[in-house]
């Protein structure tokens, strides 16, 4: 089987690739929904980020379920992840090693 590669933006302009490459760690944003452990399909992604953010779209809550879903879901350990670093012009590379749901205040 081929190596799956995910590109994990590190934030709007890259303003967290810093704490990416320092903690050695990525993440998605979406704090407002909570923690994604127990999400078993698409559908119930979608029906939390409906409940979190019941002012987006229909188009909106899609997207984001698509993607929460697949970092929450479709990700495993021996993926590799890729973000970029536009202060350096760089690409990050890495192997994920565990997936964890925690949500940091």
């Amino acid at each position: 089987m081929a190596t799956q590669f995910w590109m994990i933006r590190a934030g709007e302009g890259g303003y967290l690739v810093e704490d990416f490459e320092r903690t050695g760690h990525v993440a998605i944003g979406w704090r407002e929904a909570g923690d994604f452990t127990p999400i078993q399909t698409l559908g119930q992604m979608r029906e939390r980020l409906a409940q979190a953010y019941p002012d987006e779209k229909p188009g909106w809550l899609g997207n984001a379920a698509a993607m929460c879903f697949k970092f929450r879901k479709r990700i495993r350990p021996g993926d590799r992840v890729v973000t970029y670093d536009p202060q350096r012009r760089e690409y990050l590379i890495g192997t994920m090693e565990a997936t964890t749901s925690s949500s940091p205040d």
